[in-house]
């Protein structure tokens, strides 16, 4: 009878570990969703602001909870081996990136409550030694970054410039990604495969737009935790 009632209880609680696998499963599905509805939300928003510039916040499919705007040097123009800001470019910073799209990330409280960060990475071409390459585009990232927390410092709220310093996460990606030129097949990432690379276009700043994804899988584990 001890048996009987040791495999029974076995039993249950084999199937209530199944339950509660499908439930997570299926909540990190709907959790998904919602993501992925907030990031088409903030796209569609920022891409409006974007329009007169001929920029767009691409959700990519290898990365569906993030949108990313790339902008080459004609927008963020940077001299040659230089990684300092020109007027152009400070203006870009100021009056694109600051006062549209970071306005329109801080001043929804939807949107707000769902960013996990901005990224700012810094591109180069292949041209160069690959070491000093790394290094460029780390410190144009680190000098955009720079720029921004400055400008929110000094003209913005204390809430927002708070709320600034956690999203902001800066990086240089050297000569990855680069881009190939159009119309071709071949694998830009392969130092075979130079000819194919579109150096103009590989040297780029990019900004990501990441929402979160487990935040209400984190709450309802919590939750789950504490019954």
């Amino acid at each position: 009878m001890a048996l009987k009632l040791e495999s029974s209880m076995t039993d249950l609680m084999t199937s209530l570990a199944v339950v509660f696998i499908m439930l997570m499963l299926a909540l990190a599905q709907n959790n998904a969703k919602g993501s992925i509805t907030n990031i088409k939300k903030i796209s569609e928003s920022i891409n409006k602001e974007l329009k007169k510039d001929n920029l767009e916040c691409v959700i990519k499919k290898e990365d569906p909870l993030a949108c990313t705007i790339e902008l080459k040097e004609d927008k963020l123009k940077f001299l040659s081996g230089s990684y300092f800001c020109d007027n152009k470019c400070e203006t870009f910073l100021k009056q694109t990136f600051a006062e549209e799209i970071m306005s329109i990330l801080l001043n929804s409280s939807e949107f707000k409550k769902n960013i996990q960060g901005v990224y700012i990475e810094g591109f180069t071409d292949d041209v160069g030694d690959d070491i000093a390459n790394l290094n460029l585009s780390q410190n144009r990232s680190l000098s955009i970054g720079r720029y921004i927390v400055e400008y929110y410092k000094n003209q913005k709220s204390p809430d927002e410039y708070e709320t600034l310093l956690k999203w902001l996460y800066l990086n240089g990606r050297g000569e990855q990604n680069k881009k190939c030129l159009p119309k071709t097949n071949n694998s830009c990432d392969e130092e075979s495969q130079s000819a194919f690379i579109d150096r103009d276009a590989s040297r780029r700043v990019e900004i990501t737009i990441r929402v979160k994804s487990s935040e209400q899988r984190k709450a309802i584990e919590s939750k789950v935790k504490r019954a």
